[in-house]
């Protein structure tokens, strides 16, 4: 009784915050609490004397104080999330003891929590899954000027962005299946892949705003339905939780590259309650460089550049702790200029404008936690291409392509029985594109577009057998349909490649698919888990694929309103071994095997597109059979509390098994290896965060990588060496270094182009 009065007494001193904290005696003891490294004051942080089970919460300044203590020993304990718990005696023999504490940031998590694995938050190591989970703290730390590079030091994830901070976006695969469509990516629990061709437009999402990345990897589609094929990507952003809150930087390095971003938020609460908000903004502009290699450079190449620039809003309204509702709106407008410059001013170029309105609805319920997902969003794309080909006939065309993406999703989750926690939810979405490609220097207009509509639902089990064993059984159902798909040229010339009008209104399709999943984990000892799976994941077609025929950079690309979606099972073994709090091994090993996969490939024809060379046909088709085989391991050792050492190695065999072309009987691609997926990735960092200044440096090898169907060609073997200093001073200024590709590596890319070398950002920035 007297323990459970005492708890209840000291959990309402602690709820007494920025207040004196008053005992029986004569004596003082205050102090301020700072960070260790940068020595800013820490709000909030827990101080506890453990003798008088009492405790307060440090104010704006970092201090705390508690009066009328008696003289005597102590043990004062101070807590605060995100750093590591301090302890120490105090000796109370005087009347006021003042004292200044230094607490060390929490650099790195053995162990953290996920949630998107299935929606309910779990430790990593007893999940019977591959996960892995990026910090706010280590997004800071990490040498990256865009999203997607966060990703590059995951274990079997490749991230391709060729030309660096000029690329227009990036392509994030996983686990030996090539293509962005094949991963999903989430932003806020909202799906950000395109029904129209599956691309994830990176520049949208800015670090500075991330609270954390979740990837989980292999198939997901029994949560979270198509896409989720190789994993799953879910981006969760920085809500504030302090009255006033923001950050502001200007940065500027390589290339004629500056820029600056702002985000500033707040929360007032009343008992637990209130509103919160939050403001946001960010630019870049880079004059760019020229890339195309010098033996075939002439003077039509001009540098590909960038300009563009992002702004976003958030209001939100908290019922309680476990309860909250939200809206949210981003902005974001880019050009990015292709390299090719004869009469226009701005020569080629590409440029996007993206909306995205999101709500969402998470709330505890009584026993039942409930999460809601309301999103639109719109995609205006415009392309100004020109050209000229050896025997110096000069083309120009403008591309307009409008996408809508929206969609609803909801899931709710409950315990019963005691052992088994049910989690189940529906989505529905929709998607379409529209688009216009009109030739200003001849009569051809080509357009067509479509619209695919979607609706899922899935329920899930979590329980626990024989106290060590869990378990984790899911099955989605999806169904699908395909309309209004069309396909008209008029007037057409060489330019397009058709030889006569056409108007083709595709015919309206349907399908469905179940996406079961069964999941194992055996708690062998404390420190010893190993799991077994069997998922499955699946990918419609996209409709750019379904519709649209033209030119394309490999040549022309014909329609295939026929396309089917692909499939695939996935069986994969691992083991989860932390010999103490400083060390963690993850291997894993998986066979995953793909049905009417879809692939790029050459019909065997030839088309006369305006060039001085004939241009192959291709279509994207099902083949029947693809495999992959691979494995992946990542070692963490947290060598000091400030110093942590992480590699990783994977290895991926993804070939096709079984080719069949109704169209070219003598085309067989049976045994080739799949095109644009590495062979094997490695990846090594060091993290020392110290008082001087913090270092991350990082290296990263990619492998062979073929990038034609036939495996005549490939990207060579290459490394990368990244590195960032960084340092926050007490006046909350903060800089930073950033510098990729320390070595200069000019790799040429799968197009033939080359990468930006050796890139260098300074950054200044103040927090507060």
């Amino acid at each position: 009784m007297f323990r459970f009065i005492s708890i209840i007494l000291f959990g309402v001193s602690l709820m007494v915050s920025h207040q004196e904290v008053i005992a029986d005696g004569d004596f003082i003891l205050k102090g301020r609490v700072r960070d260790a490294y940068n020595k800013s004051a820490l709000v909030d942080a827990h101080v506890i004397i453990e003798e008088l089970q009492a405790g307060t919460i440090t104010n704006h300044k970092g201090m705390f104080i508690f009066s009328r203590l008696a003289p005597g020993t102590y043990h004062l304990k101070i807590m605060h999330i995100g750093y590591l718990e301090y302890n120490e005696v105090i000796e109370l023999d005087s009347a006021i003891t003042e004292l200044t504490i230094l607490v060390r940031p929490r650099v790195f998590q053995i162990d953290p929590v996920t949630i998107t694995a299935t929606l309910n938050k779990r430790k990593l190591s007893v999940m019977p899954a591959r996960l892995a989970v990026i910090s706010a703290g280590l997004v800071e730390q990490l040498p990256a000027n865009n999203t997607d590079d966060l990703l590059s030091g995951v274990a079997n994830v490749y991230v391709h962005r060729p030309w660096g901070i000029f690329s227009k976006s990036a392509s994030v695969s996983m686990r030996g299946l090539p293509g962005s469509a094949r991963s999903l990516i989430l932003l806020d629990g909202v799906p950000m892949n395109k029904a129209a061709g599956g691309s994830v437009n990176w520049n949208l999402i800015e670090p500075y705003e991330i609270e954390e990345i979740e990837i989980v990897k292999g198939p997901g589609s029994a949560i979270y339905g198509n896409n989720a094929m190789s994993g799953v990507v879910s981006i969760n952003t920085k809500k504030p939780d302090k009255p006033l809150v923001g950050h502001v930087s200007t940065f500027g390095g390589s290339l004629g590259t500056f820029g600056g971003a702002f985000n500033i938020g707040g929360i007032d609460l009343y008992k637990g309650k209130g509103v919160y908000w939050k403001l946001n903004g960010f630019t870049r502009k880079g004059d760019g460089y020229i890339n195309e290699p010098e033996e075939t450079r002439d003077s039509l190449d001009s540098k590909v550049n960038l300009i563009e620039y992002s702004a976003g809003l958030l209001g939100g309204y908290r019922f309680d702790t476990a309860t909250t509702l939200d809206i949210s709106y981003r902005y974001y407008n880019g050009k990015f200029g292709t390299g090719t410059n004869i009469f226009e001013d701005e020569g080629s170029f590409d440029h996007y404008s993206n909306h995205l309105l999101q709500s969402s609805f998470d709330a505890q319920l009584g026993k039942y936690k409930i999460n809601t997902r309301l999103y639109y969003q719109l995609e205006n794309f415009d392309r100004q291409s020109e050209s000229m080909n050896s025997t110096g006939k000069y083309k120009l065309s403008d591309t307009r392509t409008t996408k809508h993406d929206y969609g609803l999703w909801f899931n709710i989750s409950r315990t019963f029985f005691r052992y088994h926690l049910f989690t189940t939810g529906l989505e529905i979405k929709q998607g379409d594109m529209d688009a216009d490609q009109i030739y200003r220097t001849s009569t051809d207009d080509v357009r067509y577009g479509g619209m695919q509509a979607f609706a899922g639902i899935f329920i899930q089990d979590e329980f626990r057998l024989f106290r060590k064993l869990s378990v984790i059984a899911g099955l989605r159902f999806d169904y699908a349909v395909f309309s209004n798909g069309f396909l008209d040229v008029y007037n057409p010339t060489s330019n397009t490649g058709f030889i006569k009008d056409v108007s083709d209104n595709f015919e309206n399709y349907s399908w469905n698919q179940f996406s079961p999943k069964l999941a194992l984990q055996y708690q062998v000892h404390h420190n010893v888990g190993i799991y077994a799976s069997v998922s499955t994941g699946f990918m419609p077609p996209k409709i750019d694929d379904l519709v649209r025929s033209g030119k394309i950079s490999k040549g022309f690309k014909l329609a295939n309103p026929e396309l089917k979606p692909e499939s695939l099972i996935n069986y994969e073994l691992g083991l989860t071994w932390m010999p103490d709090n400083k060390v963690s091994i993850e291997p894993s090993v998986y066979y995953s095997r793909g049905h009417d996969f879809q692939y790029f490939v050459a019909t065997g024809d030839s088309v006369e597109t305006g060039s001085a060379n004939l241009k192959p046909v291709l279509q994207r088709q099902n083949i029947t059979d693809v495999e992959i085989a691979g494995a992946e391991i990542t070692a963490t050792w947290k060598i000091l509390t400030n110093l942590v050492f992480t590699a990783n190695y994977s290895i991926n065999h993804s070939r096709i098994l079984e080719f069949q072309d109704p169209t070219n009987e003598d085309k067989d691609l049976t045994g080739k290896a799949l095109i644009e997926v590495p062979v094997s990735i490695a990846y090594a960092s060091i993290n020392w965060q110290n008082k001087v200044v913090n270092v991350l440096f990082d290296w990263q090898f990619i492998g062979k990588e073929w990038y034609d169907d036939e495996n005549t060609q490939y990207i060579k073997p290459h490394h990368v060496l990244n590195i960032k200093l960084s340092k926050k001073l007490p006046s909350k200024i903060g800089f930073a270094l950033t510098i990729q590709n320390i070595l200069d590596d000019l790799t040429i890319d799968r197009k033939g182009k080359l990468p930006p070398g050796r890139f260098i950002i300074g950054e200044l920035s103040y927090g507060f």
